[in-house]
């Protein structure tokens, strides 16, 4: 499989990044959508009746992220000169020049990312009135980044490295059943 997705520039920016966007700006006019070029290619297979396993792999290319611009700049640096009164000019150092950034809340399409993964799956179902077990567990190995708009490539986010999910039903009755579910996953990445 093969798709294309546009995301339009919207208020839930906000909330995907926790971050501040001024969005009532005019340079918010001049964004682009966020786009998202996704390839699938997955097999699946019923081994028997009741049993069926899948395998897919996934490749996501994302451009025109929205971020806060970034903006280069000059910073200036000052300390306080040790018995000197810090209350006076006389009581700090000449200012010294430095490269500094700052970013600022404007949004801009600086940013692009990958994600990437293999997700196995293995099912049961009740093919027959004997059979009073069904259920399904799922594996997935994923991997997402992003490169800022300074060129600093990092994991996104929701990068969740490893992904265990396992679904137990048992037919008690013809009016019971009891099911269970087990969820594991990895930790997401700090910085």
């Amino acid at each position: 499989a093969w798709g294309m997705y546009y995301q339009s520039p919207g208020y839930e920016k906000i909330l995907d990044q926790a971050t501040f966007l001024d969005l009532t700006n005019s340079a918010v006019g001049s964004l682009k959508a966020e786009r998202a070029m996704h390839f699938v290619l997955g097999a699946e297979r019923w081994i028997d009746n009741e049993w069926q396993v899948r395998a897919e792999t996934y490749f996501k290319r994302l451009d025109n992220l929205i971020v806060r611009e970034y903006v280069a700049g000059i910073t200036y640096e000052v300390s306080p000169i040790p018995g000197q009164n810090i209350r006076t000019r006389s009581g700090w150092t000449t200012p010294v020049a430095t490269a500094g950034d700052s970013l600022t809340p404007n949004p801009v399409n600086s940013s692009t990312g990958t994600s990437y993964g293999v997700e196995l799956f293995l099912e049961k179902r009740n093919s027959s009135p004997e059979s009073r077990v069904s259920g399904w567990i799922s594996y997935s190995l994923a991997h997402a980044e992003r490169t800022n708009n300074i060129g600093l490539t990092t994991p996104y986010r929701f990068d969740q490295r490893h992904t265990v999910n396992v679904v137990l039903d048992y037919k008690w009755s013809s009016w019971f059943t009891l099911g269970v579910r087990f969820h594991y996953g990895s930790n997401f990445p700090y910085t």
